[in-house]
């Protein structure tokens, strides 16, 4: 369902960038500094490109504040590939029963009674 939503909003912005590109095509003038001669493009290639660099450049600011949760992630998958290779490595040797800490044998301890 997600997807299909995806789809569709991603037709609706593509349709809406399609007319405005076709309805705006007067040149303008863009003034990068005040020393050199304005660039002159049309209106829609310079509100469409800016809006690429724009989506670009905040693309490129939420990989970087990721970097730290992909590293975790990264770390946590090495640790359970390690973990599974010493679970295989246990599971191939015979193992003997762990003894019981809470219910120890009963020839190891010996209860006693007391008369009160």
């Amino acid at each position: 369902m997600l997807a299909l939503i995806r789809w569709i909003t991603g037709f609706a912005l593509t349709i809406i960038f399609v007319f405005f590109a076709a309805f705006n095509r007067q040149s303008v003038d863009l003034y990068f500094s005040p020393v050199h001669d304005p660039l002159q493009m049309p209106l829609f290639a310079a509100v469409l490109g800016f809006s690429a660099l724009a989506f670009l450049v905040g693309g490129a600011i939420v990989w970087m504040n990721d970097g730290k949760i992909r590293r975790e992630r990264r770390g946590l998958r090495k640790e359970v590939k390690k973990l599974e290779k010493e679970l295989d490595a246990g599971e191939s040797q015979p193992s003997k029963q762990p003894q019981n800490i809470l219910f120890p044998e009963h020839n190891k301890t010996k209860m006693i009674a007391h008369d009160g």
